[in-house]
């Protein structure tokens, strides 16, 4: 996973982006990970690979949608709860 944040962190830096990680490692973390990255006024969110956002993405979504933060995803199963946006691995773009 460190590999894939550092190749992210240099691609948006690449693009003339900047990102800020914010991390939730479970569940009952989600809704204080979305007020840190609010406060912060982020252009977007963009989401990594994990057994638990994906879980939770149904929720993902639907705090994303609320706090008004256009979001990319690395699942189809993502847009099927209204996500903006979803790119994966061999799956192609949603």
């Amino acid at each position: 996973m460190k590999d894939m944040a550092r190749e992210t962190e240099d691609a948006a830096r690449t693009l003339g982006g900047q990102l800020q990680f914010v991390e939730g490692q479970s569940p009952g973390e989600l809704d204080r990970a979305f007020s840190t990255m609010t406060r912060e006024n982020p252009d977007a969110l963009v989401t990594l690979p994990s057994t638990m956002l994906f879980s939770e993405r149904r929720r993902l979504v639907a705090l994303a949608a609320q706090h008004r933060l256009p979001s990319m995803f690395n699942s189809s199963e993502f847009v099927e709860h209204s996500a903006d946006f979803a790119f994966g691995a061999g799956g192609g773009l949603d």
